[in-house]
């Protein structure tokens, strides 16, 4: 009765004030468009969430991402997002997908990597450039992680998969020999210095060990006069990394501690604190580098031969175990200039 009341009473007011009434229609109708469209969105994601593939496919996202099954369904609301996963499961252009939580926990489809990722992706990639049917889906997609720190997942990728295949001499037949060995050197190049920027990144000297080093026989006798063909490979190898292990060392024995004055920032007692202490652990984390066993056999066999370049490697050591020392005492006073 009240309900009946309140109505009534909406409908005598309309119709006493005209102006009122004018006005009032109007906006109901926009409401009510609003409210089909709404209606209408709903309905098509509801439709859409119905495809097998889509379902499977959001049921392994939250699996992987930890995501409640809502999120998923927040996610299909998007028309941005269903046009990407529609064009991606109908199309034979996209053949990969990009799904990640970049802000406020909302489901995020992409066409691609975004550059500017800061948190975990997962991404799908077709094993066939045809459109997917729903009873093949499962078997054609894979599914794989991005993590937050990529660099991490570069180094893993280089280390077991990318180099084995490259480095495989079975996967050169159909190569020239020039072109196998150019082959060899750029992935050792490359592996080098992904393994020198991962140290950079932990703020530590990694020092690259050359591949071929792991065929060093440590309990060989290098003194023999004659070069086997393999020797002279390995020796040649040990010759091209000290000339790397020196230019790493020099860069880290020639990091001032005026630098930030030199470029206007202002000198505290924790930066100076962290400075030393950042040095010290960094010189005797590339001390125990020096001290691994292939390492002193790649030194011995410079030695034996008498290449030029052991004393390049001498001073490498003497440089690194000198400069590991001779650090001030944290607990000692500083004085800062103003």
């Amino acid at each position: 009765m009240a309900a009946r009341a309140e109505v009534r009473t909406e409908r005598l007011a309309l119709e006493a004030d005209p102006e009122l009434a004018g006005t009032a229609e109007p906006e109901d109708e926009e409401e009510d468009g609003e409210e089909d469209e709404e209606a209408a969105a709903a309905r098509r994601a509801r439709r859409f969430a119905r495809d097998p593939r889509v379902s499977f496919l959001g049921g392994r996202l939250c699996q992987v991402l930890r995501l409640p099954e809502e999120k998923w369904s927040q996610c299909l609301e998007s028309e941005d997002n269903r046009q990407i996963l529609g064009g991606f499961l109908e199309s034979t252009s996209p053949d990969c997908l990009v799904f990640g939580v970049p802000t406020a926990g909302q489901l995020v489809a992409f066409p691609e990597i975004p550059r500017d990722a800061k948190h975990k992706l997962v991404y799908l990639i077709k094993k066939t450039a045809e459109s997917t049917g729903e009873k093949d889906f499962s078997r054609t997609v894979l599914f794989g992680e991005l993590p937050v720190l990529s660099l991490t997942h570069i180094t893993t990728f280089l280390d077991e998969i990318l180099v084995p295949i490259l480095s495989n001499k079975k996967n050169h037949k159909s190569w020239s020999c020039f072109t196998s060995q150019d082959m060899e050197r750029h992935v050792e190049a490359l592996k080098n210095k992904i393994h020198v920027f991962r140290g950079k990144m932990s703020r530590r000297t990694l020092l690259p060990i050359p591949t071929i080093a792991e065929s060093i026989d440590l309990e060989q006798d290098y003194s023999e006069n004659r070069l086997q063909s393999d020797e002279r490979k390995i020796i040649h190898a040990i010759e091209s990394v000290v000339i790397k292990w020196s230019h790493q060392i020099q860069e880290i024995m020639a990091k001032a501690l005026v630098q930030p004055l030199l470029n206007g920032h202002r000198l505290t007692p924790e930066a100076e604190l962290d400075f030393w202490a950042v040095r010290r652990e960094n010189l005797e984390c590339t001390y125990r580098q020096l001290q691994a066993p292939v390492v002193l056999k790649m030194a011995q066999i410079l030695q034996t031969r008498q290449s030029s370049y052991f004393p390049t490697l001498k001073e490498i050591f003497m440089a690194v175990d000198y400069g590991k020392t001779p650090v001030p005492d944290p607990g000692f006073t500083i004085t800062v200039c103003p």
